[in-house]
């Protein structure tokens, strides 16, 4: 029997497939509809995993020096410079060149092997076993997913296993959110947050030393703040694509307990650079 495909080449294939298929049907207006994202529309997110996805595989964007004030860092002008690089196609264009590249994208990776998929190597991020990069490039690709389908008001998909490792990630950032929150606060201060839906569950950090961590067993009393949300506007924060008080306005995050303490774990929660 051949060998299952890697979980994580097949999630990402999925959510390049849905990608293109949520944007099968839009005329060019519909491309040009703005997203969360400062600056970008439907066709510039794609034209954005494109251009990333063409780096990767050895191509080079053209110099541009045409950057807007949502640039914050040298990845973001990298970035910028493969979607300016596609602002005069179309989007039908846009579309086709991204179903040609992330199929051939993929179809490289199903040919890895596992000592492939494990073997350490260079990214923006600093040196990481490709099956870790493949995460990272799973969550953002994911990302961009809920922001085309937030822009097409086309909500879904946050049941299936691309949602559970972006929340898994987002989880892995609360010890170090409350912790950053809680600074000058005494120790035993313990925060609470629930994420409802699929994927969801209850984490409390309690802070020691400066520090937050995770407890394994949380106590039923003694929580000093509280967050509630549901998963998609959990994901949002972590993305940086709400603040807390647009989350709260929207209905998608409720605080409580030490509100001010609440609302910094929340905000500390983006780690989109």
């Amino acid at each position: 029997m051949a060998d299952e495909p890697n979980q994580t080449v097949a999630s990402l294939d999925q959510t390049w497939r849905t990608i293109a298929d949520l944007c099968a049907d839009l005329d060019e207006e519909g491309f040009l509809t703005p997203t969360d994202l400062p600056g970008w529309t439907v066709k510039d997110v794609l034209s954005h995993i494109l251009g990333t996805e063409r780096s990767l595989r050895g191509e080079t964007p053209p110099e541009s020096d045409a950057v807007g004030d949502h640039v914050r860092n040298d990845l973001g002008a990298f970035n910028e410079r493969w979607v300016e690089s596609l602002r005069g196609d179309s989007g039908a264009e846009v579309l086709a060149r991204f179903r040609e590249v992330t199929e051939a994208q993929a179809a490289d990776r199903y040919r890895l092997t596992a000592e492939e998929l494990a073997a350490p190597g260079p990214t923006v991020f600093g040196e990481m076993s490709l099956e870790a990069w493949l995460n990272v490039r799973l969550f953002d690709s994911f990302s961009h997913e809920q922001d085309i389908r937030r822009a097409l008001h086309r909500p879904g998909n946050m049941d299936g296993e691309a949602a559970r490792r972006a929340l898994r990630r987002g989880y892995s950032v609360l010890p170090r959110a409350v912790g950053k929150a809680a600074r000058g606060m005494p120790d035993g201060v313990r925060v609470e947050t629930v994420v409802d839906g699929a994927g969801g569950g209850r984490f409390v950090v309690a802070v020691s030393g400066g520090r937050g961590a995770l407890e394994e067993q949380p106590p039923e009393g003694g929580i000093g703040a509280g967050l509630r949300a549901d998963a998609d506007a959990f994901l949002r924060l972590v993305w940086g694509r709400v603040t807390p008080e647009g989350a709260e306005h929207e209905g998608g995050l409720t605080l409580s307990g030490d509100v001010d303490l609440a609302r910094r774990v929340a905000a500390g929660l983006n780690i989109t650079p």
